[in-house]
């Protein structure tokens, strides 16, 4: 081979390596080419406030329903009878010293600050670590609209004063007023008691963004006609099962029904009567998404 065609072979072969890495190049820029962007998150908020004030508190006569009536400036007032009401600590609220016929009238003023969709709801309930006369819990009224009724149910110390109601951000919430009274229908009640009665009662508003999941209470007896397996199959994690009374069973649907749900509340009845038997019972016990209650071993 001469001189020349040497040059013209090696020539043509450096083109050939020169294209080749033009293509490799091309194809290597296709695929890791980029852009940036930014993506900015900002969480909103839920800032609902509430303000509890005592607005009047009063003696009722018996036979005509007269009310001897306290008008209230500060937190505390004596009604005619002797009784006192106090507010304190800006949610808790103590009855000392009730006679039949005396009652007060509370008002919460909201302060809505929310940046996104909420709801909210105004409870009264016994607190846990105040005077808890039994007496005064199972005769207690309540009234927010119409009649007055029974505050708290044979096995609940919650009284539900306004249920869960949306509010768009920043939106106003009307205030809330609500009566706590004794009434004179717990006269016959009161024949057996010879101390006098206290209790603490507890005002707690709740708020949660608009579309929360709200924890239920189920109640078996009345709302399933005692069959706890439907009961468990409708509930969502973080319910509360109310039982019934009775000897209950707790089957294998049982733990099928309750098998992605966590943080379940068992509540039997509060004089002790909802009963498992010994095998059902070590098995509920056992589960760590079961929190029992007011439940006992069958013997």
């Amino acid at each position: 081979m001469t001189r020349t065609k040497k040059t013209a072979l090696l020539v043509s072969a450096l083109a050939i390596v020169l294209c080749a890495a033009v293509i490799v190049g091309a194809t290597y820029a296709l695929f890791t080419d980029g852009e940036e962007y930014a993506i900015g998150v900002n969480t909103g908020k839920i800032d609902v406030s509430g303000t509890l004030t005592l607005k009047s508190a009063w003696s009722e006569a018996q036979t005509t329903g007269v009310r001897d009536e306290e008008t209230i400036s500060g937190d505390s007032v004596t009604v005619a009878q002797g009784g006192t009401v106090t507010v304190s600590e800006g949610n808790t609220v103590k009855f000392a010293n009730m006679s039949l016929g005396d009652g007060a009238k509370l008002q919460i003023a909201f302060t809505n600050n929310s940046t996104i969709d909420m709801k909210y709801r105004v409870t009264l309930s016994v607190k846990s670590d105040g005077a808890a006369s039994d007496f005064l819990k199972s005769s207690l009224t309540v009234k927010t609209s119409g009649e007055a009724a029974p505050a708290f149910g044979e096995d609940s110390d919650v009284c539900v004063i306004t249920d869960w109601t949306s509010v768009t951000a920043g939106s106003s919430i009307s205030n809330t007023a609500f009566e706590v009274a004794l009434p004179w229908s717990a006269l016959a009640a009161s024949e057996s008691i010879d101390e006098a009665q206290s209790i603490d009662l507890l005002v707690k508003m709740e708020a949660v963004q608009d579309n929360a999941y709200i924890p239920q209470t189920i109640d078996v007896e009345n709302e399933y006609s005692g069959n706890l397996v439907n009961a468990l199959r409708a509930c969502n994690s973080g319910d509360t099962i109310l039982l019934p009374s009775g000897t209950l069973s707790w089957t294998e649907e049982c733990n099928q029904a309750i098998a992605d749900k966590t943080d379940l509340k068992l509540v039997g009845k509060a004089d002790g009567s909802t009963k498992f038997g010994s095998q059902d019972f070590a098995e509920i016990s056992g589960k760590g998404s079961l929190l029992l209650s007011n439940i006992s071993l069958e013997i």
